[in-house]
């Protein structure tokens, strides 16, 4: 990784992203948090070429093992990336690491593991939850002991984004169902008997994590679309609200 850290100390980048895989999380880290010059990191050799193709800045490397000096950037990202790792050790390093080199904040968007065990009451799963390729079913109370002893991060908080209420969602599978399934089509969903949830059901988790305390994290919480504060850490802006959606 010694290139990685000569390309940070040379050139513009403010920013990570951890996991880049095929380049459209970077671009996200320009449009929604105005970054100016991102730089993507992925352990597959394949991504990092695609994303080369596009035009985009990208090296191969371990986000958990990055010889980066601390406060590196200002922001890091991790856009549905940490349910591809191997389990919660894994994810907790990859957090840590972002935390040490992030001057003023992350972003971590991840699907919603939660609600698996109340769809199973009603024989239904989301079509992700027992994909090959997600080993790493990180949840609420996952980030929590990843982050609630952390000593260089002010404050964090969980937002739940876009709400499943009923059994109606093209998100929702048959228990059933094979694995490895997208989405159904919104007719077949709707076909199936309704079930108004009791229970809170999202599509993703996000989580915010303000590592400088001057930082006006308050400015991406108003512009977070179609979601809903789940916990905050207490520390730091006890202030800090999240308007109804």
């Amino acid at each position: 990784m010694t290139g990685l850290k000569a390309l940070i100390a040379t050139d513009d980048f403010d920013f990570l992203d951890f996991g880049c895989s095929k380049g459209g999380s970077l671009q996200f880290g320009k449009s929604f948090f105005g970054g100016h010059r991102g730089l993507g990191v992925d352990i597959d050799p394949q991504k990092v070429e695609t994303t080369r193709a596009l035009g985009l800045d990208a090296v191969e490397g371990d986000v958990t093992q990055l010889n980066l000096p601390d406060n590196s950037v200002s922001f890091v990202l991790m856009l549905d990336f940490l349910e591809h790792l191997s389990g919660f050790d894994l994810a907790r390093r990859a957090i840590a690491s972002a935390c040490r080199v992030a001057k003023d904040f992350v972003f971590i968007r991840h699907p919603w593991f939660d609600a698996d065990g109340a769809l199973m009451e009603h024989r239904l799963k989301f079509y992700w939850s027992d994909w090959h390729g997600h080993p790493n079913n990180f949840g609420q109370l996952s980030f929590y002991r990843a982050l609630a002893r952390s000593k260089n991060v002010h404050q964090w908080m969980l937002f739940g984004q876009d709400r499943v209420t009923d059994s109606h969602s093209p998100d929702l599978l048959p228990l059933d169902a094979p694995i490895d399934l997208p989405a159904i089509a919104a007719e077949v969903a709707q076909a199936r008997p309704m079930v108004e949830f009791n229970f809170k059901a999202y599509r993703q988790i996000t989580c915010l994590i303000q590592i400088n305390p001057d930082y006006p994290i308050q400015t991406i919480v108003d512009r977070l679309p179609r979601s809903e504060l789940l916990f905050t850490s207490g520390a730091g802006d006890r202030s800090l609200s999240r308007p109804e959606s």
